[in-house]
């Protein structure tokens, strides 16, 4: 099958791996497999194509620092010039420290990703690129972006995730045809108090552990399709009061993947906020992940577990979610929507440390995965007993039909999967458990 792609690609489409091959003038895609000093050697050969679209280099990331793997002989000098029609430019993964300001000439270019490189800044002749759709900096040492991105009208696509990225200029703001913006594993604290001006913005992955709170108006982005971290305001005087509520996630229906809400607490006002949040709408939510701001395992009174648990109560999710996972959560049960999640395919609650008991587990004939990690005050796994359950089933029921995976961690109080266990009596038979656990 490659072999047929490359024959009817022709001379416009070339895949060079090798200091003697060489290409033609005429081509306008090529990717480049290269080791050593061969790419220098070639970099002659391939300035003649001056009609190239395309350039692609196949990282090797084992070697991705390595000075004789560099680009930067073609693209920190006048040979980028060459290429005025340049469409396409991969340099991820090539060696690149410093990005001259030359790559402005490339009027028409539309994607560059220069990630996994150790380029700390870029120039800001690369806010010229007005044609640009996608820039990629993704685990790169980037630490800063140009002040005028903003000038950048037609991008797209920005995924600065995992770089070494101190803040996000509020510039970024000014996108406004800025469909995807991906800032998973940033490493600072706030988000521009403006970000709700990308109005066509769909997905917004991003995830912080420095990340404190949202900005108000995050509503406002109806377009949303992805939204994996919603932190709110904990108890601390950093934070402004002025930030993201529950509320906020009313609107935003479409949302769908995966959707983490931190720093979850008790009290009226919490309540009002979680009845809000609407989760229930939101039917395309494939992951759902509760964490609630408890730093201490003791001192929850029963005032706070009674509001933990009405909290999590008015978070009921859409039936058809996947994936639950909850964390400090500080009740002693799961709410009564839990049986009603009839597709779930993965339980994790952890660190819960007064939580007591599972609900019972016969309805969930979909579960794959089963975690249950710190915690300390589980006894039983099903809060049902085993005759209850042997006489509210079918002699064909199996418990847990799907499950493959089960992790049991931290559970020092555990005595069993039943609240009460019965022997099995003669001619008698319990349904079975667990069928495809290994």
């Amino acid at each position: 099958m490659h072999h047929l792609a490359i024959s009817v690609a022709g001379i416009e489409c070339a895949t060079i791996s090798s200091n003697e091959e060489h290409i033609d003038r005429r081509t306008r895609h090529v990717s480049l497999d290269f080791k050593g000093n061969s790419l220098r050697q070639f970099s002659d050969s391939l300035v003649q194509a001056k009609g190239m679209r395309t350039i692609l280099l196949e990282p090797i990331f084992a070697s991705w620092k390595q000075k004789e793997r560099s680009l930067s002989p073609i693209i920190n000098s006048s040979i980028i010039l060459n290429f005025k029609f340049l469409r396409t430019l991969d340099l991820s993964a090539s060696g690149i420290e410093v990005l001259q300001n030359s790559i402005c000439a490339l009027k028409h270019l539309r994607y560059l990703d220069l990630a996994y490189n150790d380029t700390r800044t870029l120039p800001n002749s690369i806010t010229k690129l007005q044609n640009l759709l996608m820039l990629g900096v993704c685990w790169s040492k980037i630490e800063i972006l140009p002040n005028g991105i903003g000038k950048m009208k037609r991008l797209r696509f920005l995924d600065v995730s995992y770089s070494n990225l101190k803040t996000l200029s509020n510039s970024v703001t000014m996108l406004k045809n800025l469909v995807t913006l991906n800032l998973s594993g940033i490493k600072f604290k706030e988000l521009p108090t403006d970000i709700t001006k990308l109005v066509s913005l769909k997905h917004h992955d991003i995830y912080g552990k420095l990340l404190t709170h949202m900005p108000c108006g995050v509503s406002q982005l109806t377009n949303l399709h992805t939204l994996s971290y919603f932190p709110l305001r904990g108890d601390t005087d950093n934070v402004p009061r002025h930030s993201a509520q529950l509320n906020e996630l009313m609107p935003l229906n479409d949302l769908r993947g995966k959707l983490k809400i931190s720093n979850l607490r008790h009290g009226e006002d919490a309540l009002l906020e979680s009845k809000a949040a609407y989760l229930k709408e939101k039917k395309h939510l494939q992951t759902l992940e509760l964490t609630w701001d408890f730093k201490d395992k003791v001192d929850i009174d029963e005032t706070e577990v009674v509001g933990n648990e009405m909290s999590l109560e008015r978070l009921q999710p859409h039936p058809t979610l996947k994936e639950l996972l909850l964390g400090s959560y500080g009740g002693v049960k799961f709410s009564s929507w839990l049986s009603s999640l009839t597709n779930l395919e993965s339980i994790n609650p952890q660190n819960c440390w007064i939580f007591q008991h599972l609900s019972p587990l016969d309805q969930f004939h979909s579960l794959r995965k089963l975690l249950l990690i710190g915690l300390t005050s589980l006894e039983y796994i099903s809060s049902c007993s085993e005759i209850d359950y042997f006489h509210s089933s079918s002699l064909s029921t199996t418990l847990l039909p799907s499950l493959e995976t089960l992790w049991l961690w931290d559970l020092p109080n555990l005595k069993g999967l039943w609240r009460d266990s019965v022997v099995n009596a003669e001619n008698q038979t319990i349904p079975s458990s667990f069928p495809l656990l290994c």
